[in-house]
């Protein structure tokens, strides 16, 4: 009798989707000496002369959903703090901050990269992932006025894929291969895919 063996086929890799948040804050401060202003422009309109709006957004992706109270509570004691230290010249008034919940994502964008959590991905399998990611808005990222078109993520170039890369100085000679898995991401528990 002849022993059985039988060839088990590789489970693919299935992309795992995690809460993403929008944060906004928005808020006055005074122009600088050199600034010149419309005060019927959206960046003057319904303040005092001498005071314009300012704004920051990030996306943030969770592993669990913290819910909006924890974000907002994050945005008002860890992120304000920061832009209150940069534009302290100019007299910052208190934000406001709206946290919209865009849904579940593979992939988050942050400044010119794009993050995932590393959760044992091969780098083929996040490379793979990513391109699928980049597929599905793809379409989405030809020019438009107004507000963006349903279902709009910012790809910030990586829908041309010349563009990827993992570390990156500055210098087009010192980018290194995607993903990224520097000591910084590690330390984070993420991949990162600069563009």
């Amino acid at each position: 009798m002849s022993e059985l063996t039988t060839k088990t086929k590789a489970t693919p890799w299935i992309d795992p989707e995690y809460p993403i948040y929008s944060v906004k804050m928005r808020w006055s401060q005074d122009t600088t000496g050199g600034d010149t202003f419309d005060p019927d422009s959206n960046r003057a309109k319904g303040l005092p002369p001498g005071r314009v709006w300012n704004s920051a957004v990030i996306d943030r992706m969770y592993r669990e959903d913290p819910g909006t109270e924890a974000i907002e509570a994050w945005a008002r004691d860890e992120w304000w703090p920061l832009y209150a230290k940069k534009f302290a010249d100019r007299n910052p008034g208190e934000p406001k901050i709206t946290v919209t919940r865009t849904g579940e994502e593979t992939w988050c964008l942050s400044w010119f990269e794009h993050w995932t959590f590393d959760v044992g991905q091969s780098d083929e399998e996040a490379l793979a992932s990513f391109q699928r990611y980049v597929d599905r808005y793809r379409d989405t990222q030809d020019y438009w006025q107004g507000d963006p078109p349903e279902g709009y993520r910012c790809l910030m170039g990586a829908e041309d894929r010349w563009r990827w890369c993992g570390t990156y100085d500055g210098s087009p000679s010192e980018k290194t291969d995607p993903p990224c898995r520097c000591e910084h991401c590690k330390a984070q528990g993420v991949i990162r895919i600069g563009h």
